[in-house]
């Protein structure tokens, strides 16, 4: 179980009909205590909002209660937990999915807080282990994760505001080997079919396969997601065998056909804003990267070296510069490089600290200024890295099974990897 450290966060919100009690629970690692090093003394409660950042209490780091002040009606947003040490530094952190707070009269909101620099098993896990092919932020709070079964696959959830899984499953008659979901629906592909999936109710139906693209070269792509709610699943990032296509999933449901120059297998995929898909590796002998600009059907490659790693991983920091990470050269670690997908000619990566030991099946998510990167150890255990421009540092192991798949969150405060049954939170040390 995990513990619970009731901050009693009980806010009072002002409206027509009288005012409501909303609590917020502070939930912690399993096992940890604010007073494990460096320790907790103070949780600073903040919230985030169109409006702006403001504090709006500080309590003590333990079991209690206290009320925070009356919150105008109407008002949304995230709220912040910051956990306070010595000297005021900031050694924990965690943060809410981004609500309506009218709504949750009478219920409680959750924030999950762990020590800055550390990867932490969230709480609630599901009873059966299966394979997860995919997972996707399909509203506010609400995670979908996409799973083999026995008898084909299933839809599992996850409430990101009550930290829990969700009890309702949607079952399906075959595994899907590629999804894109957004907004309550998903696109569901495998090397012969291509179908949406309602998420509410699990009705499906047949999809027309758009010109230019066949299932064959897209199927076990990864999916990449847009700011403006499109989708792309890039047929290049599969072990199986090399490709260029790309299915492009428009924020209105629209499918269209796109290329990227060059075929590449085991590249690594991230959006960029204002940029597009970034593809990096998956050629030892092409371009190291390619962008391929939203609403378009061709890629550029940039002008830069090839890239020599047998696999990649890309994510995209805040400043917008793509970081590489991941694989293995001539049996060695993979250099880790920083481009700028802006890049028009002489493209040269910037070389960043890497980690001492080869990073296999690699995944790379960034929060702000850092990166996380993991995969396969040496010896097969999962094994991640917090990577910055000054370090590479390792973080505690993660005890999971199957390979990960990473997925960032509001804010880009924290970062949510899934295998099987367990969902772990990375809270950037920087």
């Amino acid at each position: 179980m995990h513990m619970l450290r009731r901050a009693a966060l009980f806010a009072m919100i002002a409206s027509c009909t009288g005012a409501h009690t909303i609590t917020l629970d502070v939930l912690v690692p399993e096992g940890s205590t604010w007073n494990d090093a460096p320790a907790v003394s103070t949780l600073r409660i903040k919230l985030v909002g169109d409006a702006g950042t403001r504090e709006i209490a500080t309590v003590a780091a333990k079991e209690g209660t206290s009320a925070l002040p009356k919150l105008d009606p109407g008002t949304s947003g995230s709220v912040f937990v910051e956990g306070i040490g010595e000297g005021q530094a900031i050694v924990a952190r965690g943060n809410s999915v981004s609500v309506s707070f009218d709504s949750l009269a009478g219920y409680t909101l959750r924030a999950f807080v762990s020590r800055l620099g550390t990867v932490a098993e969230l709480p609630g896990a599901w009873s059966t282990a299966l394979e997860t092919i995919a997972m996707a932020r399909t509203d506010e709070r609400t995670l979908a994760l996409f799973q083999k079964s026995t008898d084909g696959a299933r839809v599992r959830f996850y409430d990101l505001a009550t930290l829990y899984p969700l009890s309702s499953e949607i079952s399906l008659t075959r595994a899907p080997t590629s999804v894109a979901a957004r907004n309550g629906v998903a696109l569901l592909l495998d090397s012969s079919e291509l179908a949406w999936l309602q998420l509410s109710d699990g009705t499906s139906s047949a999809t027309t396969v758009p010109s230019g693209v066949a299932l064959g070269d897209i199927s076990e792509g990864r999916t990449v997601y847009a700011d403006s709610g499109g989708a792309l699943i890039v047929g290049a990032t599969r072990a199986s065998s090399t490709s260029a296509s790309v299915l492009a999933v428009g924020a209105d449901g629209a499918l269209f056909a796109a290329r990227l120059v060059h075929s590449r297998t085991r590249a690594g995929i991230t959006f960029a804003a204002g940029v597009g898909l970034v593809v990096c590796g998956g050629s030892q002998t092409d371009p190291a990267l390619e962008v391929l600009t939203e609403n378009t059907s061709q890629a550029r490659a940039l002008d830069t070296q090839s890239d020599p790693a047998d696999e990649r991983a890309c994510a995209t920091l805040a400043n917008g510069q793509v970081i590489v990470a991941g694989g293995n050269v001539n049996g060695q670690p993979a250099p880790v490089w920083l481009f700028d997908p802006r890049c028009a000619s002489a493209c040269a990566p910037t070389p960043w600290p890497g980690p001492d030991g080869i990073v296999a099946s690699p995944v790379l998510v960034a929060a702000g200024s850092t990166a996380l990167l993991i995969g396969r150890g040496g010896d097969g255990s999962v094994v991640s890295y917090e990577l910055t421009s000054k370090q590479a540092r390792k973080t505690a192991s993660i005890a999971i099974d199957g390979q990960p798949t990473a997925l960032d969150l509001a804010h880009r405060e924290a970062v949510v990897a899934s295998t099987h049954t367990r969902l772990v939170h990375w809270t950037p040390l920087e």
